[in-house]
């Protein structure tokens, strides 16, 4: 008997293809189940891979430094040169393996082991990586619309566990009546402590004569904010930050005032060195492999890529470092840790940056004037910006948010610098008097007049006139008369200037006003309200 699809009419033929090719397609995806309209599709990706012995892949593990004895090590996440910390090796640490010896791989299962206060036996979990559980959608989903997932890790999996902060979600859940509202604040709050304090240890000490190292008292923290495994200045301080209500003085080496020490001590040692960078490596003591970044050497001066991960000159991070040690040091009152270790040299370092990022485009014969900082990588003049002249505040290439600057006298930025500088100088008074080194006293007088000037600075340019509200704070100005009439969200930003209780020089008894409101044109507040002003020093001459 012919084929019907060989003989007859053409339409037959084209009939008995698609029926071939309907049958064909439906045998082809009979072993993977087709999802309907009301189940999840088929997941390819188990989330649970099985585990694979290290001794069958040619991953490498990371030996750790021989001082890499910590208070609580937290290398369970190696980096392999990868820019992103989502990469996955397959890798289980073997449950025998020294937690000393051998830094973690990163991984969707890592197995963690848990040890007690008690002498309760070690229980054996894997912990999913931070994208596992976002891919998730883990229970118990929040009481409300919206049916939040739960994205905490579990208890044995918490990099830094801390019963105050527990005690404080417990507080808030009573206080917020929406339980979609609370889901996500447990979910966000606690991350840091959760997922993200990748190491902790101590520093090492080199023998110059024997070339052997040996640990020292010197807490050290690696966080990172993880869009990348490195620990950012700005990201690392706004994440500590946070923790403010909950650090209480201690000694204890698994307490968040330790963390916060550490988190300082890094921060310095990375400053002392590179004090135009804005990201860094992981400590040398961590065991943690660098990891990579094509445009290690797209900026000048250089720096040492095994230090640093990236080098933008941004204001903001400095100030942010300022803050994170006042912080410390109005609710510790422990002066002598600023003393111990290299807190001094890299306030130090921080003021001698600041210092040359002051000096204006041209000199008084025209000449342009080579700047401290500058990155070969960018068509705008190598992130030289916008001519700029000296006026006292400090030039800064990128605003917060990683964007260049147009005009680079960021007055945010300069705010927040001059307020932080202005409080760690009572710090470093405070050494100075106790004799603790011999440069504090020095350094006390520069950091005052290096804020008093930038102060001047803002009075003098980024204070301009709008036609319909009177004097407002410009967010960027040039010096010669530039200014961008703007704002941001990412502070800092003029509108979250009452997050550092910026102040001007002098007062006059003349009003500014604090912000522009979103109102229809003639509809806007008067300039004198007194809820909505600021006190103006007297605009300085201009020389």
């Amino acid at each position: 008997m012919p084929l019907p699809f060989l003989t007859g009419s053409r339409r037959g033929r084209l009939l008995s293809i698609i029926i071939l090719l309907t049958v064909f397609v439906l045998w082809l995806g009979s072993p993977t189940p087709l999802s309907t309209v009301r189940q999840d599709p088929y997941n390819l990706h188990p989330v649970n891979p099985p585990p694979t012995s290290p001794n069958t892949d040619g991953a490498s593990h990371h030996q750790a430094s021989p001082h890499n004895d910590s208070p609580s090590h937290e290398a369970d996440d190696a980096h392999e040169a990868v820019d992103t910390p989502s990469s996955s090796t397959g890798h289980v640490l073997p449950d025998d393996a020294d937690d000393n010896s051998k830094a973690e791989p990163a991984d969707a299962t890592t197995t963690t082991t848990t040890e007690t206060s008690e002498a309760t036996p070690t229980s054996t979990l894997e912990c999913l990586d931070y994208e596992t559980r976002q891919r998730q959608k883990a229970e118990p989903l929040s009481e409300g619309k919206r049916k939040f997932p739960y994205l905490r890790p579990p208890p044995e999996c918490r990099k830094f566990p801390h019963p105050a902060l527990e005690g404080l979600l417990d507080e808030v859940k009573k206080t917020v009546r929406d339980p979609d509202l609370f889901r996500l604040f447990e979910n966000t709050y606690p991350a840091t402590l959760d997922t993200w304090v990748k190491w902790r240890g101590y520093a090492a000490k080199k023998d110059e004569t024997t070339g052997e190292e040996t640990k020292t008292d010197e807490e050290l923290a690696y966080v990172v904010s993880g869009d990348v495994d490195a620990m950012g200045l700005r990201d690392s301080a706004n994440q500590m930050y946070s923790y403010l209500p909950l650090l209480r003085a201690s000694e204890d080496k698994d307490s968040l005032a330790s963390l916060w020490r550490g988190v300082i001590n890094s921060q310095a040692r990375y400053i002392a060195v590179s004090p135009y960078c804005n990201a860094f490596q992981p400590p040398a003591e961590s065991g943690i492999k660098p990891i990579h970044n094509p445009a290690y050497n797209k900026t000048a001066p250089p720096f040492d890529p095994q230090v640093v991960f990236d080098c933008k000159w941004e204001l903001d991070n400095l100030a942010s470092f300022l803050q994170l040690s006042t912080a410390y040091h109005s609710r510790m009152d422990d002066l002598a840790f600023f003393g111990k270790y290299s807190w001094v040299d890299a306030v130090e370092s921080a003021v001698a940056a600041a210092t040359a990022m002051r000096r204006g485009t041209y000199d008084d014969k025209g000449n342009v004037i080579p700047s401290a900082w500058n990155s070969t990588d960018h068509a705008n003049a190598t992130h030289a910006g916008n001519p700029i002249k000296e006026n006292g505040m400090i030039r800064s290439a990128f605003r917060p948010n990683g964007e260049p600057c147009v005009f680079q006298l960021l007055t945010p930025s300069n705010m927040m610098f001059a307020t932080y500088l202005d409080r760690a100088s009572d710090i470093m008074q405070g050494l100075a008097d106790g004799g603790a080194t011999p440069k504090a006293a020095n350094l006390t007088a520069a950091m005052r007049d290096l804020a008093q000037g930038i102060r001047r600075g803002i009075a003098l340019d980024a204070v301009v006139t709008h036609r319909e509200l009177g004097e407002i704070f410009a967010y960027e100005v040039d010096g010669f008369g530039g200014a961008s009439l703007m704002d941001e969200a990412q502070p800092p930003s003029l509108l979250a200037m009452p997050l550092w209780n910026f102040t001007l020089p002098a007062t006059s008894g003349k009003t500014l006003v604090k912000s522009v409101k979103h109102t229809p044109r003639g509809e806007r507040e008067p300039e004198t309200d007194p809820n909505d002003s600021l006190d103006l020093s007297p605009p300085l001459p201009k020389t």
